[in-house]
């Protein structure tokens, strides 16, 4: 755990280190969607420019799974709360069109499982599970008037589950196709 309070630390540096940059400082706050083949991750985000074309951001949100018989057991399904922290490149200082996402997320999830299910030996059970999820992430962002802002994006990644209480359950490569709507406010 020495590793999430040093990461919160940095974190906490950077974005004050920004608050003193000689540039345009601004944030982006964003109500975020995420879908993968086995769920859908709702978060809402806050993004702090540094440097010339960069942004750091922090998420907090929710994973509902679905898993079905993609997981370890024969159906999986459940839900989840945890957050991230990002960094964001864009390919233009204005830090609209094109950009690359470097995220890592942490979820607490809850997972319902059942196994043989119809017969006379099926089972089931609960596994509480955290799962890092570093991710890679491509998009573009379209600024509209007042500020606001629309962002479509695609990401690569995979889960691992670091902690699993109660039977193994699934984690593995993982593909989201995403859209993002927000406020942009220039300090």
């Amino acid at each position: 755990m020495k590793w999430i309070n040093r990461t919160c630390l940095t974190i906490i540096f950077m974005f004050c280190s920004s608050l003193y940059a000689k540039q345009v400082a601004f944030w982006d706050f964003a109500i975020n969607g995420q879908a993968y083949p086995a769920g859908f991750i709702s978060t809402l985000s806050a993004q702090r420019s540094i440097g010339v074309k960069s942004m750091l951001g922090l998420r907090l949100g929710h994973n509902l799974l679905r898993h079905g018989n993609l997981g370890v057991q024969d159906n999986e399904r459940g839900q989840g709360f945890g957050g991230s922290i990002d960094y964001s490149y864009y390919l233009k200082s204005t830090r609209i069109g094109w950009y690359g996402t470097a995220r890592s997320d942490l979820w607490f999830n809850r997972v319902d499982w059942k196994n043989n299910i119809g017969q006379s030996n099926e089972s089931s059970g609960s596994t509480d599970v955290i799962v890092v999820q570093p991710t890679v992430e491509i998009g573009y962002t379209w600024l509209c008037k007042k500020n606001f802002f629309i962002r479509p994006n695609l990401a690569f990644g995979i889960e691992i589950n670091v902690d699993t209480q109660g039977e193994e359950v699934g984690e593995g490569a993982i593909g989201l196709i995403g859209l993002s709507f927000g406020w942009r406010k220039i300090d």
